[in-house]
């Protein structure tokens, strides 16, 4: 279970060019191969084995709120 909340902002950073959707070891992967924080990583070995569809459902499994606060910068067609 992920307790630690991470930024929506950090979380985009991390996951910039990734195909989703991904799964939590592509995640992971793609975390350390751009140099994500210690914290970061930690955080996603604590998410369910799931599919994530993109970076607010990451922030959201992440963060509780966080997930809420990125889906509504520009992820509109999540309410479609």
């Amino acid at each position: 279970m992920a307790t630690t909340k991470i930024s929506p902002v950090e979380v985009q950073k991390t996951l910039g060019g990734i195909d989703f959707p991904a799964n939590k070891q592509a995640l992971i992967k793609h975390a350390k191969e751009r140099g994500a924080s210690g914290e970061i990583i930690n955080a996603m070995n604590g998410l369910p084995n799931k599919d994530y569809l993109n970076s607010a459902d990451v922030s959201s499994e992440l963060g509780g709120d966080a997930g809420k606060e990125a889906g509504k910068d520009g992820d509109s067609d999540m309410d479609e």
